[in-house]
């Protein structure tokens, strides 16, 4: 349902260039969210509810990312690596289409996508993009 309203009327106001797909081990993701519940006070960082997120990301929004793959869209960044690595990647990406350092073309912005599941750290790298 997402991917119908992006493609029916986001289309014509930006031009998607890429969505960054932080593809990270499912027991990965577990121990990051387990160890971030540590320190967080979220009461959410436990296991039966992090399963649960997982379990949606993956209902969700794993079809979105099969669609744009096959129109060679999607770049799957391995977030198993260190945060260095990952953001010399994303940089990379970034400027080999165009989009980084931040360029404005006011009459249709080039955008991109950020989708991983929790713990994948979509976050700490979209704060180091932005």
């Amino acid at each position: 349902e997402n991917m119908d309203v992006w493609e029916k009327i986001m289309a014509r106001w930006v031009d998607l260039k890429t969505i960054l797909y932080f593809d990270c081990d499912q027991d990965e993701l577990v121990k990051r969210l387990l160890n971030r519940g540590l320190s967080s006070g979220r009461s959410d960082d436990n296991e039966v509810t992090i399963k649960q997120r997982l379990k949606v990301f993956n209902d969700h929004s794993k079809p979105v990312i099969d669609h744009y793959s096959k129109i060679g869209k999607v770049c799957r960044i391995d977030a198993n690596r260190p945060v260095e690595k990952i953001t010399d990647e994303v940089e990379s990406h970034l400027s080999d289409i165009g989009i980084y350092p931040k360029v404005v073309n006011k009459a249709k912005p080039k955008a991109f996508l950020v989708l991983g599941n929790s713990g994948s750290g979509k976050g700490t790298q979209s704060k180091k993009i932005a």
